[in-house]
């Protein structure tokens, strides 16, 4: 009988005890086979060796880059810290006239002919910082890789000059810029500009310069925010996701078994890559 009792405890306890983990993975599992739409541009998202997920293509580009210098994959040039408002575009029109908010509501590109050669009269250091943050152009769930993010990725995707960032995950392409001073094009299939929404110095910010032998942050760490340059970008991390496990009276309680159900509830964001681990105790 003690047997029989014991048993029975131990059942009844499996149930209520009923743990759930979730467990999110380092890559999210939509990443790769997922697509985002914003502007109405669809983006594929590909992995890339420093385990981040990553947009296929420039933002405004039209394809996936099928050469290191396929001008369709070029896409669009931003003034660091504007949103999509019509300025990216390569033959959009130019002002003098700086804009004194976050949002000029124009679309032309914003010519700053003295320092600190910025767009904005006064400069603000909090656009583009995360996914939340303000005139950030990606789509959403997606922000501008930081300075140290674009290392890591040039590192780990072993990326040295056009040849070997085209073969990389991220096919990246030599896109140019914009000058800040007159708005002219500069560089268009020789080198790629591209921006990290990291500060850097007093008014500036550090570019991703990648040109036929060389791709780092360190050769334009400084570059004037008014110049136009390129965007590619990156996921935000999920945050962890927890679960509320509610159970339910136990029934058809035998000597070593008894029968009950619980409720799993989410709480979180996305679709990540998780398992469901069930445990018991005693």
């Amino acid at each position: 009988m003690k047997k029989i009792v014991k048993n029975l405890k131990k059942a009844i306890l499996a149930v209520i005890a009923l743990i759930c983990f979730i467990y999110v993975g380092k890559v999210q599992a939509a990443c790769g086979t997922d697509t985002v739409t914003k502007n109405s541009i669809t983006y594929g998202t590909v992995i890339g060796a420093d385990g981040k997920c990553w947009l296929d293509r420039n933002l405004g580009a039209t394809r996936v880059a099928t050469a290191y210098n396929d001008s369709q994959s070029y896409g669009w040039l931003f003034q660091w810290g504007r949103d999509v408002d019509g300025h990216q575009s390569r033959t959009s029109g130019t002002t003098t006239i700086l804009s004194s908010s976050d949002s000029p509501g124009h679309a032309n590109f914003i010519r700053a002919l003295n320092s600190p050669f910025n767009w904005r009269s006064p400069q603000n250091n909090s656009l583009w910082q995360g996914v939340d943050g303000i005139n950030n152009p990606c789509p959403s769930g997606f922000r501008l890789p930081t300075k140290l993010e674009w290392s890591a990725v040039a590192s780990a995707e072993g990326i040295s000059g056009t040849v070997t960032a085209f073969s990389s995950a991220l096919k990246l392409t030599v896109p140019g810029y914009r000058a800040s001073g007159n708005g002219s094009l500069y560089s268009q299939g020789a080198s790629g500009w591209y921006w990290a929404s990291t500060i850097s110095g007093i008014t500036g910010a550090p570019i991703f310069y990648l040109d036929t032998n060389s791709a780092n942050t360190t050769a334009y760490p400084d570059i004037n925010r008014a110049t136009g340059a390129s965007v590619r970008c990156v996921m935000d991390a999920l945050p962890e996701i927890t679960a509320i496990v509610n159970t339910n009276s136990v029934s058809a309680i035998t000597a070593t078994t008894a029968i009950g159900n619980g409720n799993i509830v989410d709480i979180g964001s996305g679709n990540p890559e998780r398992q469901i681990e069930y445990g018991t105790v005693s």
